[in-house]
């Protein structure tokens, strides 16, 4: 995988999920579907600023909990 097919890849999810309303997630899930891809291969695709969106809609649903820090650090 070359760093420009892991743009396109990343770029191809976010149009799929903003063009049929669906989450990151849901749009690499139909992609490796339609597309006989494994779910580990298009992981590795995912570049850091799509997982960093893929984070925030998660922790917006409350699919993922955020730690909150506790106390002073030390």
């Amino acid at each position: 995988m070359t760093k420009k097919e892991i743009k396109e890849f990343s770029r191809h999810i976010e149009i799929v999920a903003s063009n049929n309303n669906i989450s990151l997630i849901d749009a690499i899930v139909d992609h490796c579907e339609n597309n006989k891809m494994e779910l580990e291969v298009a992981a590795k695709m995912i570049t850091p600023k799509l997982k960093k969106q893929i984070k925030l809609q998660a922790i917006m649903k409350n699919q993922l909990k955020i730690k909150k820090k506790q106390g002073l650090p030390i």
